[in-house]
């Protein structure tokens, strides 16, 4: 096809429905779905575009990654109308819901909800989403991709000149078991019950759990594992409800699986990225079903995971149109370049931080220490009238945004320290009998919903602004008595 910088969107779908029978819709460069009338001059988010360009491509996921890179082109596929995304937007109460939106769509909702969001600086709204999302993967563990989507979102959206105001997601709440969302990948090609003696992508086997992968037994293709796991069937795919239910499934079980067998793997480096690539391709090259809709998933999973919760684009790995790179296997992206660049990278994003830092933080855990702290006889009585408890919770980091989302924990007598209470803290220090740490912090506004506000240092405490985690040995509460 080619798109001059005067080609209206409806040439666009109609040529796409023609070639691919897909309906598609054309975002804006603010994530708006874009009317039929408007001209691609408007839409392409990419600067010198030499007009006009010819996209050509066998394949219905080649012609939107050429449209993404060369124009900056944004394409989506609703299964919804295309009024789906907008009425959610518009009805949304900053608790989180997906509507009718099937996976596909889900990125560009967040961009664009968490974009009102942050505009408005709406620290509050932000908190509330947060939390919500955690309840809804609580309750619906497939979605669990989209808390590393939204981690990722709001920091591509925070980097907005425009807006001035970030946000970072807490993970407190969260009580996924990642067992369920793990099948095992063994890089080992299975040379006994190989049909070639060439490497074919079904050599190399998926397992339900380790203890299947050391035994050997019950091997076979990624999609198939994820359906013995979730005693599944491959015609449940043919049910347009049950099907998404399953597609999110295979996007948490792939995002959650490679990150643990990266992290798993003893192979030295070089080692493990030739790995990697394998298992990429493994799970591209595992089509054949007669369900030609499982298998445009199966063939593009690896790429919308990456390009998603990573922010790498694959076409960027392109060998035709980059010399940089080799051909891998039978394709053109240089796959082993994308492992290479994951492996460098930070990953997944799915480790579960917890509010207060490194590791997972139950909440029977902290709440158990906040019991400690309310019940103790031994609070430091201020001015104010107001008294002082402290106890060392189960990590060392802890944000506003943290304790936003546990303040229900403490009930409405206890509050973070105002001003005034913090620099009578400070001046208490020195009394051993309150044996306060030189190096403790606390978190103080009149205001919670500002961020950088309030911080006061005893001595060597840090805070990183940009994601507002303050690092603390202990956080101190305040109990105001009510009347």
């Amino acid at each position: 096809m080619k798109i001059n910088s005067t080609t209206q969107v409806d040439e666009i779908k109609q040529t796409l429905k023609t070639l691919f029978n897909k309906n598609i819709e054309v975002l804006t460069t603010s994530g708006n779905i874009a009317g039929d009338n408007r001209k691609v001059r408007a839409l392409t988010s990419n600067e010198n575009v030499e007009f006009p360009v010819v996209i050509q491509s066998e394949s219905f996921d080649g012609f939107l990654r050429q449209c993404k890179r060369r124009l900056g082109l944004k394409i989506i596929i609703p299964k919804t109308s295309k009024e789906a995304i907008e009425s959610l937007i518009n009805s949304q109460s900053n608790t989180f819901e997906i509507g009718n939106l099937n996976f596909q769509q889900i990125p560009d909702y967040f961009m664009r909800l968490f974009s009102i969001l942050l505009k408005q600086k709406n620290y509050s709204g932000c908190v509330e989403l947060n939390r919500s999302l955690i309840q809804f993967v609580n309750a619906n563990i497939q979605y669990y991709w989209l808390l590393p989507l939204a981690s990722r979102v709001f920091d591509i959206v925070g980097d907005d000149e425009e807006i001035d105001f970030t946000y970072s997601i807490s993970w407190f709440g969260l009580n996924v078991d990642h067992d369920k969302l793990t099948v095992v990948f063994d890089e080992v090609r299975d040379i006994i019950n190989a049909e070639a003696p060439f490497e074919q992508a079904k050599d190399f086997k998926w397992y339900i759990s380790e203890k299947d992968r050391e035994e050997r037994i019950n091997g076979d293709t990624f999609i198939a594992a994820v359906l013995k796991k979730n005693n599944a069937k491959m015609e449940d795919f043919e049910d347009p409800i049950k099907s998404e239910l399953l597609f999110n499934l295979c996007i948490s079980t792939f995002c959650i699986s490679s990150e643990k067998w990266i992290n798993n793997c003893q192979s030295e480096s070089e080692d493990l990225v030739e790995s990697l690539a394998t298992l990429y391709w493994t799970v591209i090259e595992s089509v054949g079903s007669e369900n030609q809709v499982l298998n445009e998933f199966t063939n593009h999973l690896p790429i919308f995971v990456i390009e998603n919760l990573i922010g790498e684009e694959i076409e960027n790995y392109n060998s035709e149109e980059n010399s940089e790179y080799s051909s891998y296997r039978d394709y053109s992206i240089d796959w082993k370049a994308v492992a290479a660049s994951i492996h460098e990278g930070a990953g997944f994003g799915i480790n579960d931080y917890g509010p207060l830092g490194a590791g997972f933080c139950n909440s029977d855990e902290l709440e158990s220490s906040i019991g400690q702290i309310t019940n103790t006889e031994n609070l430091v009585a201020l001015k104010s009238g107001s008294y002082m408890g402290s106890k060392d919770l189960p990590s060392n980091k802890m944000s506003i945004v943290d304790f936003l989302m546990i303040q229900h924990f403490f009930g409405d007598s206890w509050l973070m320290p105002t001003s005034a209470e913090l620099k009578e803290m400070y001046d208490l220090r020195a009394n051993d009998d309150y044996n306060f740490e030189l190096s403790e912090c606390y978190i103080s506004s009149e205001n919670p919903n500002v961020l950088s506000t309030g911080v006061l240092f005893f001595d060597d405490g840090e805070f990183d602004e940009r994601n507002g985690k303050i690092f603390a040995g202990k956080i101190r509460m305040v109990k105001r008595e009510m009347d």
